[in-house]
């Protein structure tokens, strides 16, 4: 947990220093690592797959960003082994993750080197994810995630903001549940604000892109985890479901708004 924790705080630190200075960069990690989101993961939750999870997304996308700008053998390889570790960390947020990647990478000016080191981290990792797609209909995992009713773990919109207290429970209906579910008011103010200024700041075509995309997965992720989007779950069920509770999307919303 601590080596994912640290992990966390540098890769965003290199993430964010391929578009902004040294100081801004050094803030983004600290509320990225420091949110109540991630103690929430490690204290309360203790979910390793989900903390490397949030660890490697922004090492990955801050690797894609270098290689798209020079090509260099090592970067290449170091690259394709931390998207291969991305894509092995957790099954339901590894398909975000991938999803990500992906529409990160077409954002990107040279695309070549990037697609090869994706689809080298695919062929490194098609243990994990083949038998996911083929076998899983000869277990009980997909049944079991299935069963769980997700419309009774949706987060009312202030839960993201603020929490009455600190538990050690889990989800429930309404907007007070065992769990705390914020996500920072810093990271929500700074995030926010930032990725308007940035959007309006940046000349280049290729950065104003980016971090559109960003802004959408952010706006994205955090809308599939309240109430208000249960009829897009209901119309997506088949695709949603086994992602179980819908604020399992949190750490994409945390991501985007660092």
């Amino acid at each position: 947990m601590l080596l994912a924790l640290c992990i966390a705080f540098l890769g965003m630190i290199l993430f964010l220093s391929q578009f902004f200075s040294f100081f801004p960069s050094i803030i983004g990690g600290l509320l990225y690592s420091l949110s109540p989101w991630v103690a929430t993961e490690i204290f309360v939750r203790g979910n390793l797959g989900e903390m490397w999870f949030i660890a490697l997304l922004p090492l990955s996308l801050a690797l894609i960003t270098t290689l798209s700008k020079k090509y260099s053998g090592l970067i290449m390889i170091v690259t394709t082994l931390i998207l291969s570790f991305l894509f092995t960390t957790h099954n339901a947020l590894s398909l975000i993750g991938f999803g990500i990647v992906l529409v990160y990478s077409i954002a990107q000016e040279q695309k070549k080197n990037v697609f090869l080191s994706i689809a080298l981290a695919l062929t490194s990792t098609a243990y994990f994810w083949l038998p996911f797609i083929w076998e899983t209909k000869l277990t009980y995992a997909l049944a079991v995630a299935q069963k769980t009713n997700f419309t009774e773990h949706f987060l009312c919109i202030t839960q993201l903001w603020t929490t009455p207290f600190w538990g050690f429970g889990g989800s429930t209906t309404g907007c007070t549940d065992g769990m705390s579910f914020m996500l920072g008011k810093v990271a929500i103010i700074f995030g926010l604000l930032g990725l308007f200024l940035a959007v309006i700041r940046f000349k280049s075509i290729t950065y104003k892109l980016t971090f559109s995309i960003l802004f959408l997965f952010t706006i994205g992720a955090s809308f599939l985890t309240i109430y208000q989007s249960a009829p897009v779950w209901q119309v997506l069920k088949p695709v949603l479901s086994p992602f179980q509770f819908p604020w399992r999307f949190l750490p994409v919303a945390l991501f985007g708004l660092v």
